[in-house]
């Protein structure tokens, strides 16, 4: 959720960092979300027959690579591509995140489960888009990008610990 979202709060700065206007900094919301919309149902199809918790685990390792070139970024195009890797990971992740949350539930409890995952998505935005923002401000735009990452790459094995290996 913040990954996707930090953008939002964030974009004067990078305009002012990388010297651009911030309508041309809009391009990189524009670039994840025709790439999440795009690579949902690609990415759906190519790892629909693997082990869940590797696919999972994997989305967040790509969310994670494509948040921390979204750090390294010097130029709005860059910056633009790093975030269609960013899209690819999380629309891999979070129709995932249902399905294991339905497949680990009992019938009577799947509601819930779906209520829990995306109630917890929707937490992080709500959290992580203001925090991403102060941090951006306070110590630079890049610092939310990194922010993001350290949280994909500490999520990424915890996920793939504690998800059974038969879903």
């Amino acid at each position: 959720g913040m990954g996707a979202f930090v953008v939002i709060g964030i974009v004067t700065p990078i305009a002012e960092d990388l010297n651009a206007s911030p309508g041309s900094v809009a391009l990189i919301l524009t670039s994840y979300a025709v790439a999440y919309a795009l690579l949902s149902p690609i990415g759906a199809t190519l790892t629909g027959t693997l082990p869940r918790r590797g696919v999972i685990a994997g989305a967040l390792a790509i969310f994670c690579a494509g948040s921390m070139l979204s750090a390294l970024s010097e130029a709005v195009t860059w910056l633009a591509a790093s975030r269609v890797l960013v899209a690819f990971g999380a629309a891999l992740y979070t129709p995932l995140a249902a399905g294991i949350a339905v497949a680990i539930s009992t019938p009577d409890t799947r509601g819930r489960a779906l209520a829990r995952v995306f109630g917890g998505m929707t937490a992080a935005q709500v959290i992580g888009v203001p925090a991403g923002a102060w941090l951006a401000y306070r110590f630079g735009w890049q610092s939310a990008f990194w922010a993001v990452t350290a949280l994909a790459a500490i999520g990424a094995p915890l996920l793939y610990r504690s998800i059974p290996r038969d879903i």
